[in-house]
């Protein structure tokens, strides 16, 4: 399933580069979610050069990882378990570099709770 995501990343990769996407003229996709009142609530993609090489090393890196952990994981009783989770981690990685907004990577992620991250 990793090999697939990676195939598709660098699809999205080569796209960028075929179809001319620049950083200053990405491709946007959005979708309205909700209206509340006056405010919209939206969802979306934004791919451009910098996105398509972070989901194209982030699905290389998970792809490795997965590869190295089938071995590593092999006796071990929660290996389903594992590899659940590591899905879920690199699965949230490539949605927070290809959300459109920062609503869109934090929700379901724990950051959308309203506390700001100390610096």
């Amino acid at each position: 399933m990793m090999a697939l995501a990676l195939a598709f990343s660098v699809f999205v990769a080569l796209a960028t580069v075929n179809y001319q996407i620049t950083m200053g003229d990405p491709y946007v996709m959005k979708t309205v979610w909700a209206h509340i009142g006056a405010v919209e609530l939206a969802m979306g993609v934004l791919i451009d050069p910098l996105t398509a090489l972070m989901l194209v090393i982030v699905t290389l890196v998970s792809l490795l990882v997965y590869i190295y952990s089938v071995s590593y994981m092999e006796h071990d009783a929660g290996m389903g378990r594992f590899f659940a989770f590591i899905s879920l981690f690199f699965g949230g990685n490539a949605r927070d570099w290809s959300s459109r907004s920062t609503f869109s990577s934090s929700m379901c992620s724990g950051r959308a709770s309203g506390s700001a991250p100390t610096s």
